[in-house]
C-alpha cells in the first residue's frame, strides 16, 4: 500500500511541475510577444516615415521641374516678344514682301523654339518619373527584405526562448511540422 501512494504522490509532483512549467512558459511567451510587438510597432512606424520622406523627395523634384519648366517657357516668351518687336521694326522699313517672309520665319522659329522646351519637359518629366519608380522600387525590396529579417529573428528569439537553444532553420521546420501534426492528433486544429 505504501508503494502506489508514493506513485500518486511523485505523479501528482510531476503534474505540478509541469502545470507550473507551462504558466511559466506561457508568461515568458507573453513577455517576449509584446517585446517584439513594440519592436514590429517601430519598424513599421520607421517604414512609414521612410515612405513619406520619399513621396516629399519627389513631390520637390516634380516642383524643381515645374519651375524649370516655367523659366524654360519665359524665355521662350520673352525670345518670341523679342523676334515679334524685330519684326514690327522690320514691318515699317520694307514693303509687304518682306513682312510675309518675316512672317513666315518668325512662325516657324517660333513653333521650332516651343516644340524644343515641349520635348525638353518631356524627357525630364521621363526620367524623374522612371528614376522615383527604381528608387521606389528598390526601397519596397529594402523594407521587404528588413521584415524578412524581422520575422527570422522573432522566431529564432521564440524558440531560443522556449526550447532553449538554437535551432537550424531545417531543426526549426522540422518542429513546427511535428507540433502541428501533434495538433492535428489532439484535434486542437
Amino acid at each position: 500500500m505504501f508503494l502506489p501512494n508514493i506513485y500518486l504522490v511523485l505523479f501528482a509532483l510531476l503534474a505540478v511541475g509541469q502545470i507550473a512549467l507551462a504558466v511559466y512558459l506561457w508568461k515568458t511567451e507573453r513577455d517576449f510577444l509584446r517585446r517584439n510587438e513594440t519592436l514590429w510597432h517601430r519598424t513599421v512606424h520607421k517604414t512609414r516615415e521612410d515612405e513619406a520622406k520619399i513621396t516629399s523627395g519627389y513631390e520637390d523634384q516634380l516642383h524643381q521641374v515645374d519651375t524649370r519648366m516655367e523659366k524654360d517657357l519665359a524665355g521662350v516668351i520673352a525670345a518670341a516678344q523679342q523676334e515679334y518687336g524685330k519684326f514690327l521694326s522690320g514691318l515699317q522699313k520694307n514693303s509687304a514682301a518682306v513682312v510675309d517672309d518675316a512672317m513666315t520665319g518668325f512662325t516657324k522659329r517660333l513653333e521650332e523654339k516651343m516644340t524644343a522646351v515641349e520635348d525638353q519637359i518631356l524627357k525630364l518629366a521621363q526620367e524623374e518619373t522612371i528614376r522615383v519608380k527604381l528608387e521606389a522600387q528598390a526601397y519596397r525590396q529594402k523594407m521587404l527584405a528588413l521584415t524578412d529579417q524581422d520575422v527570422v529573428e522573432v522566431l529564432d528569439r521564440v524558440i531560443k526562448t522556449l526550447i532553449g537553444k538554437q535551432l537550424s532553420s531545417q531543426d526549426q521546420t522540422q518542429l513546427i511540422s511535428q507540433a502541428l501534426d501533434d495538433a492535428k492528433k489532439d484535434k486542437f486544429i
